[in-house]
């Protein structure tokens, strides 16, 4: 299986994977980092409004993603991929965000009685919601790109239709 494409550059579909799931991470990153660190409270592990910006970045990102790869000249399958693989980097980029903000959490604010303990817990149960969190984001980002892949099918069905002429009202995959 080939990944080049005929004059031996990258496919669009992975370009485009690789370029927004990496600007997609980046912003997850630098928002969870920027968050906890200007927080205020006495939480062990500080939250956030900076949260939903990395969020609102993943969705518009992820629709961008199938967009520009069926305006590239890409398939709505090619564009799902490039969702799924553009939200499995993300995914990486929140697990790296929440292991550093776990490993920076203030364990004297945790519990009282035994903060070590429920450090541990709290550190626990934040990974393997990040984990899951990051599984369930692969399958929305595939289909935020797959809705964005439609919008760039039928803008690219519309750009070579005949000046006047109707165009279709549904596209098939």
């Amino acid at each position: 299986m080939r990944h080049l494409g005929p004059d031996g550059s990258m496919k669009t579909w992975i370009r485009h994977a690789l370029t927004f799931g990496a600007v997609s991470a980046s912003i997850t990153l630098v928002s969870k980092l920027l968050g906890t660190f200007t927080a205020t409270g006495t939480a062990c592990i500080k939250q956030s409004g900076l949260d939903s910006l990395s969020f609102i970045g993943f969705i518009v990102l992820m629709v961008v993603t199938g967009l520009m790869t069926t305006r590239a000249g890409g398939n709505v399958r090619q564009a799902s991929l490039a969702g799924l693989v553009a939200a499995a980097i993300s995914g990486a980029g929140l697990l790296l965000a929440v292991t550093v903000v776990v490993a920076v959490a203030d364990v004297s604010q945790c519990a009282s009685e035994d903060a070590g303990l429920a450090w541990l817990f709290l550190a626990a149960t934040t990974l393997i919601t990040a984990i899951v969190t990051s599984a369930v984001g692969v399958g929305v980002g595939a289909g935020l790109a797959t809705a964005g892949g439609n919008f760039g099918l039928r803008g690219r069905i519309a750009a070579s239709a005949p000046q006047g002429a109707k165009t279709p009202k549904s596209t098939s995959l």
